[in-house]
């Protein structure tokens, strides 16, 4: 009977631990200059590589002729670890570019990001034809800001934290 009871007890650490991911804090401020550059006829969109490194861009937000200012965004991303050795000091990139092909313009500035900015399947209902979109990456910028960040270990075997205060301009 113990053999049961601590198989599942170590199944659920390992479960637990494994489950828990990471977190990254962005703290983004894109210049008045380059948000008001965007418009409702030609959005930009505010990308970032959230410290996974710029071949996996996430979208934070529209940019359609407003000041953005400052915005903190918040991303989880479950089982996944937080670097180690040389991935614990990494570059986080944020960036301004021009909205993908075939995405509707005027429903995309409707769109409100969350605290995690905007879901990359969202992008996809927004297409004329519901085809696959390719986001922006940071060799299309027409803006963008660099910080160097530090992964903080949390108490579980992968997880952990990446805060980084980027500027775009």
């Amino acid at each position: 009977m113990r053999f049961p009871f601590a198989f599942l007890l170590g199944s659920l650490a390992l479960l637990t631990g494994c489950e828990s991911g990471t977190i990254t804090t962005l703290d983004v401020t894109v210049t008045d200059a380059l948000a008001r550059s965007g418009s409702t006829k030609a959005p930009l969109v505010l990308a970032s590589d959230d410290g996974r490194g710029p071949k996996n861009p996430r979208l934070l937000a529209p940019l359609c002729g407003a000041t953005f200012g400052r915005r903190v965004f918040s991303i989880d991303v479950p089982f996944s670890c937080a670097g180690r050795g040389s991935e614990e000091n990494v570059d986080v990139h944020a960036w301004v570019a021009t909205l993908p092909d075939g995405v509707d313009a005027a429903r995309f500035c409707a769109l409100v990001p969350g605290d995690d900015g905007i879901d990359s399947g969202r992008i996809r209902e927004l297409t004329k034809d519901g085809g696959v979109v390719t986001l922006p990456s940071l060799s299309e910028a027409i803006g963008s800001g660099t910080a160097r960040a530090t992964w903080e270990r949390d108490m579980s075997p992968c997880g952990g934290t990446l805060d980084a205060t980027l500027l775009v301009e």
